[in-house]
C-alpha cells in the first residue's frame, strides 16, 4: 500500500467522470452530441449540491477503483488526495488511481493555519512536530525522509517527543500539544483535522514461500482476495485494494532484497 498525506486547504472537491448522449442529425452526418456542464467551486460544504446533482446526471452505479472496467455506473476522483507534484495530468503514474493505497499524510489544525505542506515547511518553520516511537513505520519514513533533505533528526522541533499511535498523534494535534505530526487520513479525519500530502507508500503481508499453503495463510489469502474485503478496503478514507491477495515475489517487488 501507499500513502499521500492530505491537505483540504480548499476543501475542494471533483468528481471525475462524463457522459454523453447521441442524436443523429437530420442530414445524415456526423451525430450531435448533447452535453452538460458542471462547475463549482468553494469548500467542500458550499460544493456539495452541485456534486450530488451531477452524480444524478450521470446515474449509475459507483464502481470502487479496483472494479473491472464496465460500460455503466462511474468512478469518482477526490482531487484533494493528488500530490500537488502530480496534479499535470501529463505526469501521473501508470497506477496512480488503482495502487493499493493508504493515505499517509501530514496532520495539522484544521484550516492548517500554519500552511504547512511538506516536511521542509515543518523544519523551516519550526513547528511543533510529535513523532512515532522508534522501530514504528512512521519513525522508519521521517527518518528517510529527512535523510534525503539531507537535514539531521534534530532540525526537527518536537523529534523526540513522541505519541504510540496514529491516533495519539492526531490527539496530540488535536489538543494543541503539537501542530503537526505524520500519520494516516483515516485517524486525522477521525480527529476533524485537515491534513496534507506526502507521498504514496505500498504494503506487502509477507510470509516464507514454505507456508503459503498452510490452512491458516490460505484462509487468509482468501479472504484478502475476495471482493468483500476491497469492499470494506475501499469504504476506509485512504485505502484502495489492488491485486488484494494475489501471490508476488519479494525480490521482484523490491529488487534490492534478499532473504537470508
Amino acid at each position: 500500500m501507499r500513502s499521500t498525506r492530505f491537505f483540504p486547504l480548499l476543501g475542494l472537491a471533483l468528481v471525475a467522470a462524463c457522459s454523453s448522449t447521441y442524436a443523429p442529425t437530420n442530414g445524415g452526418g456526423s451525430p450531435t452530441v448533447i452535453a452538460a456542464t458542471f462547475l463549482s467551486a468553494g469548500d467542500s460544504a458550499s460544493i456539495a449540491p452541485d456534486v450530488d446533482a451531477f452524480r444524478t446526471a450521470l446515474g449509475g452505479s459507483l464502481h470502487p477503483p479496483a472494479a473491472p472496467a464496465d460500460d455503466s455506473g462511474r468512478r469518482e476522483v477526490n482531487w484533494d488526495g493528488v500530490p500537488p507534484a502530480l496534479t499535470n495530468v501529463d505526469t501521473f503514474p501508470g497506477d496512480f488511481f488503482n495502487v493499493n493505497s493508504t493515505r499517509g499524510l501530514l496532520m495539522v489544525a484544521p484550516g492548517n493555519p500554519l500552511r504547512l505542506h511538506s516536511l521542509q515547511q515543518v523544519v523551516q518553520t519550526q513547528a511543533r512536530y510529535v513523532n512515532r516511537p522508534l522501530g514504528t513505520g512512521t519513525r522508519v519514513l521521517l527518518d528517510e525522509l529527512l535523510e534525503d533533505m539531507g537535514q539531521p533528526p534534530e532540525s526537527l522541533n518536537g523529534y523526540t517527543h513522541s505519541q504510540p499511535s496514529h491516533a495519539a498523534v492526531a490527539q496530540a494535534v488535536a489538543n494543541g500539544q503539537a501542530d503537526v505530526g505524520l500519520g494516516s487520513e483515516s485517524a486525522a479525519r477521525a480527529a476533524g483535522l485537515g491534513f496534507a500530502p506526502l507521498l504514496l507508500e505500498r504494503y506487502q503481508l509477507v510470509c516464507l514461500k514454505s507456508e503459503l499453503d498452510s490452512p491458516a495463510v490460505l484462509a487468509l489469502r482468501q479472504l484478502l482476495a475476495a471482493p468483500a474485503w476491497a469492499q470494506t478496503l475501499t469504504r476506509l478514507p485512504g485505502y484502495t485494494p489492488d491485486a488484494s491477495g494475489a501471490i508476488q515475489a519479494m525480490n521482484r517487488l523490491l529488487p534490492w532484497w534478499a532473504f537470508r
